[in-house]
């Protein structure tokens, strides 16, 4: 774990006006009577909570590390979850889903300490009922999974001690939190910055026969197969005739070549990415947790270097290696399915970096010590 040199904040938190006038679903309406921050209370009970917008079953990435942190949590831990993306109709919202007692019941099943949103109506109203849930239970670290607007308006709001961002992506104003938790490097925040890389459970590992198989693994294939991506992927198939591209995940999109395929969701990734031969990373954007079941199942990742999001540095951070064009790309991936030598050393490289990242139970470990540093 490293701890990127930092400075504590001088100034008091921001305004919600300024907090919304940087994220893309400002919910400034109602802003003009929200009450003055309460004093944040003395650390006392060493409870912690983990606040999230949604909890999905099976390969949903944010609900995937979730898992990890309930599983092998080391002190009493509180899941409260807003429910962002179930349709409200007073606010504007990019992305609606089903609520999570419907699409994450065996996460949720058998929790001691959880609070789920069941009343529909502003992100006001929501933000101010988790506020005083988390104030109820006197927690005294909330960990806010996500920036989702709902997620930095209940952190705004929240009197408890310590606030802590849980990047996924995508990062918050700052003036909102204490400490960033991040899987990369960060540069230039003012908040205390703890990188602690992602880890997930190991694939079952045995000998599996690699087929000539590309392979995405997403749930937002509609908008990660950029135009771009679906022109590399075919400009691959036509160097590699006996080559196929299969995307893992639910979509709408449909195939752009003979050889490409949709299969759809993915109930258990390990048990199909060890026939897969090559990840393709998409771009610009680029995958998460994904790129780990990659590594897990020994599949070299293709990647393209970029900086435009987050996770578009996650293939190069992950396995260590990004082409620089769609040309390098394409041409990456065709050695990769033409030269056995170069994909035995690569497939070496993946094996050997996810077993560097350690186990999910030090993984939390690491997270619950920084956090209560």
């Amino acid at each position: 774990m490293k701890t990127c040199a930092h400075k504590r904040p001088s100034a008091p938190f921001l305004s919600l006006q300024s907090i919304f006038a940087k994220v893309e679903e400002p919910v400034s309406r109602y802003l003009s009577d929200v009450p003055p921050v309460t004093p944040r209370r003395k650390k006392k009970t060493g409870r912690l909570a983990h606040v999230v917008t949604q909890v999905i079953d099976a390969g949903h990435a944010p609900s995937r590390l979730l898992r990890t942190l309930l599983r092998y949590h080391t002190q009493p831990v509180y899941l409260l979850s807003n429910e962002a993306h179930v349709l409200r109709a007073l606010e504007p919202q990019a992305y609606l889903s089903e609520p999570s007692w419907v699409r994450g019941p065996e996460t949720l099943f058998g929790l001691p300490r959880l609070w789920i949103e069941q009343e529909f109506t502003t992100y006001k109203e929501t933000a101010e009922r988790i506020a005083a849930q988390l104030r109820e239970w006197e927690i005294d670290i909330a960990v806010f999974h996500g920036a989702h607007p709902l997620q930095l308006y209940t952190a705004y709001l929240s009197d408890v001690p310590k606030k802590v961002f849980f990047d996924h992506g995508s990062l918050p104003p700052e003036g909102i939190f204490d400490q960033l938790i991040s899987c990369l490097p960060i540069q230039g925040r003012s908040e205390r910055v703890d990188v602690i890389p992602f880890v997930i459970e190991p694939p079952p590992r045995g000998a599996q026969e690699r087929l000539p198989l590309l392979t995405t693994l997403s749930n937002h294939l509609d908008t990660r197969l950029t135009p771009p991506m679906q022109e590399a992927i075919c400009a691959i198939l036509e160097r590699c005739p006996e080559a196929h591209y299969v995307a893992l995940g639910d979509t709408s999109l449909q195939s752009f070549h003979p050889r490409v395929h949709f299969p759809g969701h993915c109930q258990e990734p390990s048990s199909v990415l060890g026939h897969m031969k090559i990840y393709l990373n998409e771009f610009p954007h680029g995958s998460g947790l994904a790129l780990l079941d990659a590594l897990g199942a020994g599949l070299p990742i293709v990647s393209m270097a970029g900086e435009e999001v987050a996770q578009s540095r996650y293939g190069k951070e992950f396995f260590g290696f990004a082409a620089h064009s769609v040309e390098e790309y394409v041409e990456t991936a065709v050695k990769l399915l033409t030269e056995e030598e170069l994909y035995r050393q690569w497939s070496q490289v993946a094996y050997e970096r996810f077993e560097r990242l350690g186990t999910p139970q030090a993984y939390v470990e690491a997270i619950e010590k920084a956090i209560n540093q």
